[in-house]
């Protein structure tokens, strides 16, 4: 990348600067988040910060990040990093409206982190609702189950598992990662079941809003018949929900092998080219040039999907 970029800064970046300028200070609101970042080192608070909060940037912070990124004296780890912003924010600010949501369900954190961190859906700085399979790892096993009763039972049979020091669902096999220490369990699980009660009812909201929904799984294990199986049933699951038309995108990490055509309506993305043990959020494994591939994959599968 160095010295095959021009020093100006992008049309597109320009462009979108100049708009967040003029309409003034509104998206300012996502820096109550995260201060910003020393605009001259490439760790993983600045990646996090400018691949999160693009809508708070303006044409002075844009103009910053480029001429970070065609510094000449980078090392390896920063010159992956700025890559990565660079792919990033070209991929985002190159984006149009769209008139899709992107739902996850499941198995992990994935389908929303990757989708907010590439533009294709907002952060929970500028307004996303979280939903119950955001940020938990849920084996792919219950979840037709759950959307079968519309989370009648997802409170059953809560539990915290000491080794782990957070909330998990014995009756599901759910590991509620985010909910971490006593305070989710104090008063019969008193917060947690208000953090999830919301969740689950902004995820049967967002199903009958009148937009069209891309419901995104993520699979940590190979996708053969017999998994197919179980995805077509969480897919006829989720379809009874709601009013809005579905489709459904399973991002295959671990490979596909299959011998028939899924159902119509559901869509595949295999991203199993990746080194033995890539971890997707390791912040060191998905700023690499392998990282950098998976991720843009499956964010240019997404857009292709809603566009």
């Amino acid at each position: 990348m160095r010295g095959t970029v021009d020093a100006d800064i992008p049309d597109t970046w320009k462009r979108y600067g100049e708009a967040i300028w003029q309409r003034g200070s509104v998206e300012k609101k996502a820096l109550e988040y995260d201060p910003a970042p020393t605009p001259s080192i490439f760790d993983k608070y600045y990646v996090y910060f400018y691949t999160t909060h693009v809508g708070a940037l303006n044409a002075s912070e844009l103009q910053n990040i480029w001429s970070n990124i065609i510094r000449e004296d980078l090392n390896n780890e920063q010159t992956d990093a700025a890559n990565f912003i660079r792919e990033c924010l070209d991929f985002k600010l190159s984006r149009g409206y769209c008139n899709t949501d992107i739902i996850s369900l499941g198995y992990d954190c994935l389908p929303r982190t990757v989708s907010a961190r590439w533009g294709l859906k907002r952060t929970r700085a500028f307004g996303e609702k979280s939903h119950p399979f955001d940020l938990a790892v849920t084996p792919i096993g219950c979840i037709a189950d759950i959307l079968s009763v519309k989370f009648e039972d997802f409170f059953d049979d809560l539990d915290f598992d000491v080794a782990s020091n957070h909330v998990v669902s014995r009756n599901h096999g759910i590991l509620f990662n985010h909910e971490i220490g006593n305070l989710w369990v104090d008063d019969d699980f008193r917060l947690f079941k208000q953090r999830y009660s919301k969740r689950i009812a902004n995820f049967l909201s967002a199903l009958s809003n009148g937009r069209k929904t891309l419901f995104v799984i993520h699979l940590r294990q190979p996708l053969d018949a017999v998994l197919l199986d179980e995805i077509e049933r969480i897919y006829i699951a989720a379809q009874s929900i709601g009013s809005n038309e579905k489709a459904l995108l399973c991002i295959a990490s671990e490979g596909v092998h299959l011998s028939r055509t899924p159902i119509a309506g559901l869509s595949i993305c295999d991203v199993s080219d990746h080194p033995p043990g890539y971890e997707w959020w390791n912040y060191c494994h998905f700023v690499s040039t392998h990282g950098l591939a998976f991720e843009k994959k499956i964010a240019i599968t997404i857009n292709s999907l809603v566009r």
